[in-house]
């Protein structure tokens, strides 16, 4: 991840009630240059588009946001949405297809609203994706087939065939009670199965290295067990997690 110290972009967006819209609209402008990160795992910094990206955002039933960033090359859709520790710390995160960015400052005053996030500083664990991924070990006990053609298809999956991608899929469903791609349990594993298992992934890190050759089982064991450490480390860090609450809003 990124030290603190480090200079970083930062992408700024402004946005302005459309009460026919119920919903704000702005843009968003990215300020900085890119840095080197010694992680791999923000796809969001390398995809981020160069040109001014459009944002529009509304609240949902749950309270979170969500909405849509659109430039001339590209266009994703977003969740911004708050997540608490148990001990009352907050943090607001930007949920899309590419990654959870760690939004900074998100503001509404009135008929404006703002809100910033380097694209690059992506969401570090929870202590729920340290549940999920000590529910994927336990899991891995029970696998009577081990699914050495995984296709990153879940669904179909029959009882007790798992590949390592599905082990930690269903866990994040069972414990989250809904999946998401990027969710960070699934962006550690990744990460991990990157720095020490480069040559076995060529698209696809968790697919990869469960179908290469050289897997074993043992292997599988060691990705998981050495992503659940490093959650558990970055987890009891909290380092973006405040006590007050991020979330400002002055009507």
């Amino acid at each position: 991840m990124v030290p603190a110290t480090m200079p970083a972009q930062v992408v700024h967006c402004a946005l302005a009630s459309q009460p026919w819209q119920y919903g704000f609209r702005g843009a968003c402008v990215r300020q900085g240059l890119p840095q080197e990160r010694p992680d791999y795992r923000s796809v969001l910094e390398s995809v981020w588009p160069d040109d001014t990206v459009t944002v529009f955002a509304a609240r949902d039933s749950s309270g979170s946001w969500i909405g849509h960033l659109a430039s001339s090359q590209r266009s994703f859709s977003f969740q911004l949405a708050q997540e608490h520790l148990p001990d009352g710390r907050k943090r607001d995160v930007l949920r899309n297809v590419h990654s959870w960015a760690v939004v900074r400052d998100w503001r509404i005053a009135g008929d404006s609203a703002w809100f910033s996030f380097d694209p690059a500083e992506e969401a570090d664990p929870s202590p729920d994706d340290v549940l999920i991924l000590e529910r994927a070990l336990v899991a891995l006990d029970s696998v009577r087939t081990w699914d050495r053609a995984d296709d990153r298809n879940c669904v179909n999956d029959a009882a007790g065939h798992r590949s390592l991608y599905c082990l930690i899929y269903r866990a994040v469903e069972e414990h989250m009670g809904r999946f998401h791609f990027r969710q960070p349990a699934l962006q550690v594993a990744r990460a991990v199965v990157r720095r020490h298992w480069r040559a076995r992934v060529s698209t696809h890190p968790l697919m990869d290295f469960n179908n290469h050759s050289q897997t074993t089982m043992a292997d599988v064991r060691h990705a998981l067990e050495t992503a659940l450490a490093q959650a558990r480390r970055e987890a009891a860090a909290g380092r973006q997690f405040r006590a007050s609450p991020s979330i400002e809003r002055h009507y």
